[in-house]
């Protein structure tokens, strides 16, 4: 596996045009698998591969994140790209807490394999979401359940709705899920068919882009990178900030 080559298995794809992606036939184990492969069987509802997102129970006060008098670490977006830029703001405040607004948004990573209750918490510029979050728990390589959003009650209730529905993404706006495409599969795979998942995506990617996530950031796949502490230049962790140039955690997360 993995070459084609002499002595390993027949797995790989004749295509008319490279540029077009125009598949001629497609081999598996040397056979050519036009008719498809047969239905996988349903996993049962107890299959040990559902069930998978244990979130400790969080607290109304678990997002809060202090803002320091001088500037304060960032991740910076960048369009088009996986990489992120390490910013110093002054963030606005209430209270000495972070608000998200002016260009600012709200990231969490939350333990969700063991209920440890652990969360990291940072602030983001340039994903542009307003009035409500979005979650997931596809999150590169740990795959902890990632939420971003504007305002902390509904980071909240867009978590308390990847924990029901055993994960997947969602979009939360005033405490209620507006659309969520369950992944209910180790909270990464759907079993659904896939002309059901693409149309439900591309549903959310719209109502992603309605309330401000602009175009060159995916809404889903961008979070989904935020948390893989090993492409610069900064990402968040469920214990807190993490510098992949110098490979240190940046602070320790604020009680």
């Amino acid at each position: 596996m993995g070459a084609i080559a002499p002595g390993y298995q027949a797995d790989f794809v004749v295509l008319r045009d490279l540029r077009r992606v125009d598949i001629a036939a497609v081999y598996h184990k040397g056979k050519d698998v036009a008719g498809g492969f047969a239905a996988a069987p349903p996993l049962a509802p107890d299959s040990p591969l559902r069930h998978t997102v244990h979130v400790a129970p969080l607290a109304p006060e678990a997002f809060r994140l202090k803002a320091m008098e001088g500037g304060q670490d960032v991740i910076g977006l960048i369009a088009g790209q996986l990489a992120t830029e390490h910013l110093t703001r002054k963030l606005p405040a209430q209270n000495g807490w972070f608000v998200p607004c002016d260009g600012f948004n709200k990231l969490a990573v939350v333990e969700r394999h063991h209920a440890t209750g652990a969360v990291g918490v940072a602030p983001i510029m340039g994903y542009g979401l307003r009035g409500g979050a979005i979650a997931t728990t596809v999150s590169h390589d740990s795959h902890n359940l990632l939420v971003a959003g504007d305002n902390d009650a509904d980071m909240l209730a867009a978590v308390a709705e990847l924990a029901r529905v055993g994960g997947g993404y969602t979009i939360v706006s005033h405490g209620e899920p507006l659309a969520t495409l369950p992944l209910s599969v180790l909270g990464l795979v759907s079993d659904r068919p896939y002309e059901e998942v693409e149309q439900k995506l591309h549903h959310m990617i719209s109502l992603a882009r309605k309330m401000g996530v602009p175009e060159g950031i995916e809404p889903f796949i961008t979070l989904s990178f935020l948390a893989l502490p090993v492409i610069p230049a900064v990402r968040l962790t469920p214990r807190g900030l993490f510098d992949v140039e110098k490979f240190a955690f940046i602070a320790a997360q604020p009680e």
